[in-house]
């Protein structure tokens, strides 16, 4: 099994983007698609790469927006994962979590399944998400509604705000 995360270049995947206050997101891929050859981590890969892409975007338009004097909706990482959900029409699932800093020093976080965000301050643990799971060894997981109609979706995300201090550590 590590030969083959090696040689296919791992199951997870993530994105770090310094674009508007900045955002990261860390995919774990489903590890058992591999037993039906699938690499399990280009599911992973592809849905991080759609969650940049999103996320930046997203950026650029509340960018245009407020040059224009107007403002886009409010904030929701779940539309992010909505996006790359729809995008990433691949074999596969994958657990993820989107953590983005908004304006004002929130701190937006969406987690579906057993992936996670643990926020420290002062050496301290003050927040932390929590496991989704369907039962044991079942995590809530994305894949692609057309492929897979039972998949879990972004909407089933769970959604935190979190007032940043701007002294924390991810």
């Amino acid at each position: 099994m590590y030969l083959l995360q090696v040689s296919t270049g791992g199951e997870d995947a993530f994105f770090v983007s310094p674009a508007g206050h900045g955002a990261l997101g860390v995919s774990d891929g489903v590890s058992a698609w591999a037993e039906d050859g699938i690499d399990p981590g280009e599911y992973s890969r592809t849905l991080v790469q759609y969650c940049a892409e999103a996320f930046e975007e997203r950026v650029m338009a509340a960018t245009r927006a407020a040059n224009r004097g107007s403002f886009i909706e409010k904030f929701d990482p779940r539309s992010i994962l909505r996006y790359a959900q729809q995008c990433t029409c691949k074999p596969g699932s994958a657990t993820v979590v989107l953590a983005a800093l908004q304006p004002g020093g929130k701190l937006h976080v969406a987690n579906l399944g057993d992936c996670g965000v643990k926020v420290v301050r002062n050496g301290k643990v003050v927040y932390e998400t929590q496991p989704q799971q369907h039962d044991f060894n079942l995590p809530y997981q994305l894949s692609h509604p057309r492929l897979f109609p039972d998949t879990d979706t972004a909407d089933s995300a769970d959604r935190w705000v979190l007032q940043s201090l701007g002294f924390e550590m991810l």
